[in-house]
């Protein structure tokens, strides 16, 4: 399986739409992930956990963007992957609705 893109919506401190593509060239195939620590290489690890499992490993279980929940006391959060398998392309999508 080659995963060809993330997309992350309101997740965590990824507030808003933030997509990430990776590598699939055949000879180029890695994409590295840098950065400071607290930056979110953690959470986009457990986003790709939650949207194949609907799990994560954080102590706090609320996945939605602090400042969009209170500033509208509602939203959604999702993850969305784009992968290719056999050579047949799928879509893995998963979300969440909060309300207060």
């Amino acid at each position: 399986m080659h995963i060809k893109k993330i997309k992350l919506d309101n997740f965590r401190q990824f507030k808003g739409t933030q997509t990430l593509e990776f590598s699939t060239d055949a000879e180029k195939n890695v994409t590295l992930i840098l950065g400071n620590n607290n930056t979110g290489k953690t959470t986009l690890a457990q986003a790709f956990l939650w949207c194949l499992y609907g799990e994560t490993d954080f102590k706090e279980k609320e996945l939605i963007n602090r400042e969009v929940r209170d500033r509208k006391g509602e939203g959604r959060v999702s993850v969305e992957m784009e992968v290719v398998h056999l050579g047949k392309a799928y879509r893995l999508y998963r979300s969440e609705y909060y309300n207060r």
